[in-house]
């Protein structure tokens, strides 16, 4: 990652060393929240929206065919099904002390700012990239300036008359983030026992599989959180979730997977198949 900050010396701050710090962690998190990465949040929260939006047209799709294999749809209900809980689950993971096992999900952001609070200063929150506090010299940067300071106000539930450098966020100000992030814990606890756990019989009897709108739900919550953390905490972009491009996936729709003339090879590979799986356990005994 580049530094594309203005130079330090240049910056309306009292503490050029804990800026130096702040802008350190800031652009982190920007990246893990809002980065180009594949597993960035702001990547990860689109996939799962796009996924949703196809599965979506095949299910409807599907209520007008009378003819269709229950085989391929079975597979294609329980892969959706797999890969929407588990990226939802991963969303929402916490973080590990352990560099080697480091995640990007917006719990393990929240848990990071959080314990950076009182580093997080009004001061440098407005002032983190050439701004000045006051807003005085009436430059582009300083254009922001008073919006980023009635956000800051909301942070610190402050008001402009006792404004101080030094401000911090209150305590409690990503209670409503977790809280938010908490409307996905069903469907963590069906990943947990079902997909990334075998859980036994007694551990997931009340543990049920997530609806549609269960997942919708879970969509929404986390594209708050995720807008929430870009555009107000770190003052970033504001990040747009419209992922489609209308009429692209009806494409094709109207062909069947398989032609008639195709079928032969199908039953010639389902017997290699066959003769696999009774294959399975043959080697037992040269375990002992």
């Amino acid at each position: 990652m580049t530094d594309q900050y203005a130079p330090l010396s240049k910056c309306d701050v009292t503490d050029l060393d804990a800026l130096a710090l702040f802008r350190y962690h800031r652009r982190q998190w920007v990246a893990d929240i809002s980065g180009e990465d594949y597993h960035s949040c702001y990547s990860q929260i689109l996939h799962l929206i796009e996924n949703d939006g196809v599965f979506r047209l095949i299910n409807d799709a599907r209520k007008t065919s009378q003819e269709h294999s229950g085989t391929l749809h079975m597979f294609v209900d329980e892969g959706f099904v797999a890969v929407q809980a588990m990226r939802i689950r991963r969303l929402t993971d916490s973080g590990f002390d352990d560099p080697k096992k480091r995640v990007v999900s917006l719990m393990r952001v929240i848990d990071e700012i959080d314990r950076f609070r009182l580093q997080l200063t009004r001061e440098r929150y407005i002032c983190y990239n050439g701004a000045r506090y006051d807003g005085a010299s009436k430059s582009a940067s300083d254009f922001l300036v008073p919006r980023m300071h009635i956000l800051f106000d909301q942070l610190a539930c402050t008001d402009r008359a006792s404004r101080k450098r030094g401000d911090t966020p209150h305590k409690d100000f990503l209670k409503k983030a977790r809280a938010t992030l908490a409307k996905c814990e069903p469907v963590r606890a069906f990943a947990n026992k079902f997909l990334a756990h075998a859980a036994s019989a007694e551990s997931r009897m009340n543990v049920s599989g997530p609806s549609l709108d269960l997942f919708r739900a879970c969509y929404t919550s986390l594209a708050d959180v995720c807008q929430f953390l870009s555009s107000v905490i770190l003052y970033g972009s504001s990040l747009s979730f419209n992922v489609f491009r209308l009429g692209k996936r009806f494409e094709n729709f109207e062909s069947p997977i398989c032609p008639e003339s195709h079928l032969g090879q199908l039953a010639i590979l389902e017997q290699s198949l066959d003769q696999f799986s009774r294959s399975l356990g043959g080697g037992s005994q040269d375990l002992i």
